[in-house]
């Protein structure tokens, strides 16, 4: 039974044909973590397949086993999001940027988070 269509599913969540993943190629090694399974979702739907939730399924994800580290998490994440928009939304990745510069400025000058500073150097390079 499919409870309905979706946008994305993680990568713990996923299950394929073989014949859609050689069509549509492997996961999108500039992505290291983060964002990878958005974008090999994203490269099914263009490709006219759906993605759908199957309600009986049960599958246990660990999320936030890969690193302890709060910034490194925030970084890579940063950088993958980034990217993904870079790839696929090029047309909003200079809103995308302006928004969380706004944020990150606010963050680092008036909350005095010192974390914010190396994010807003991720999206400039991104």
């Amino acid at each position: 039974y499919i409870a309905e269509y979706v946008r994305d599913i993680t990568g713990a969540d996923l299950f394929l044909r073989k014949s859609v993943l050689d069509e549509i190629g492997l996961y999108d090694e500039n992505l290291f973590m983060y964002f990878e399974d958005s974008d090999l979702c994203k490269r099914i739907k263009d490709k006219g397949y759906k993605l759908a939730l199957v309600e009986a399924a049960k599958i246990q994800h660990l999320e936030g086993k890969s690193t302890k580290n709060p910034l490194n998490k925030k970084i890579w994440f940063k950088t993958s999001e980034m990217y993904y928009f870079k790839k696929h939304f090029p047309s909003r990745l200079w809103l995308v940027k302006m928004i969380y510069l706004i944020i990150y400025l606010f963050d680092w000058l008036i909350l005095r988070n010192k974390d914010s500073r190396e994010l807003i150097k991720v999206v400039l390079n991104g």
